[in-house]
């Protein structure tokens, strides 16, 4: 079978039949396809080999590593489509290719000091100047109880941006014990529960009921009604990072600080793992490496031992 051909099915069955979410769907189409147009001449996808994927991925270096990353792993996906499901391909060709290596972040959560000041700018904009003094703008107060309730929403539960984004009204029901549950769909359209605070719950009642247009979803833009799109929540965080003068924020520095608390504060990694969505452990153990060195500072800090040096 041709590799255009099998790419074309590959995503209808990723489409209909597994029902992957449009998110990755996307990254498959942009992946897959870029592959696809480096031949000159369109291939059978039985014939494609090994030296001729490593020679693709070598023209990919303009690429971050995450997205050097996902290619090979859109790529070995396809194979095994092909070869396991199907029988269009006889062996698995990019077993024979060694993945590149991830990109390794420092994980650095929020301080209360710079949430709060986060939190305190929402309600303004850009600063004018008129008569010689400088005055903020004050935001509609749609907008400014949407990025409170989203802001709080994204800190109290350790949800993902497109989580945060396709939220709908209807996922939330107040739990028997007084904390409001959330039913979100997160990577793979995997469904899970995870909760917040009565808190964030009654930011979020406040812009649902002063809102201008009603609508399923939650977060929503404030003009159609619909929700937010790709990429609006990171902006709307760098709008209020630079009048906050806090550096490094983003949607999923805010999952980051949920983790990492929520360890500090006596939860356990495998509760934190089912919250969060992750298939492994992986992601959990470097909270838990840095939650260990926050009580092992602490405990210098404090230990009579150590500063009255006995």
């Amino acid at each position: 079978m041709l590799l255009s051909q099998a790419i074309q099915e590959f995503m209808k069955t990723k489409e209909v039949v597994q029902r992957v979410s449009s998110h990755t769907l996307g990254h498959y189409k942009t992946n897959l396809q870029r592959f696809l147009r480096w031949f000159d001449d369109v291939p059978d996808i039985e014939d494609i080999t090994s030296d001729q994927i490593k020679e693709f991925i070598s023209t990919l270096n303009h690429l971050s590593k995450k997205s050097l990353l996902n290619t090979f792993s859109d790529l070995s996906a396809l194979w095994t489509w092909a070869v396991e499901e199907k029988g269009y391909a006889s062996y698995h060709v990019m077993r024979k290719i060694k993945a590149p290596r991830p990109e390794k972040k420092e994980v650095i959560p929020f301080t209360e000091e710079e949430v709060k000041k986060l939190l305190k700018v929402l309600g303004v904009s850009r600063t004018y100047t008129r008569k010689n003094l400088s005055q903020p703008y004050e935001l509609n107060k749609e907008i400014h109880a949407r990025n409170q309730a989203l802001f709080l929403f994204l800190l109290d539960s350790g949800a993902r941006e497109m989580e945060a984004r396709l939220l709908k009204v209807d996922d939330i029901r107040l739990g028997e014990r007084g904390v409001y549950l959330v039913r979100v769909n997160g990577k793979g359209d995997k469904e899970r529960v995870i909760g917040i605070s009565t808190r964030t719950q009654a930011a979020i009642e406040k812009y649902l009921v002063g809102r201008a247009i009603q609508s399923e979803y939650v977060f929503t833009n404030t003009t159609t009604g619909k929700p937010m799109v790709r990429g609006s929540i990171l902006r709307i965080c760098e709008r209020v990072a630079a009048r906050a003068r806090v550096n490094k924020v983003h949607p999923h520095r805010f999952r980051h600080t949920f983790a990492i608390n929520f360890l500090r504060n006596g939860g356990d990694a495998y509760t934190l793992q089912k919250i969060l969505g992750h298939s492994d452990m992986g992601m959990v153990t470097k909270y838990l490496a840095i939650s260990r060195a926050d009580i092992e500072r602490c405990h210098a800090k404090a230990s009579p031992v150590i500063n009255w040096s006995l």
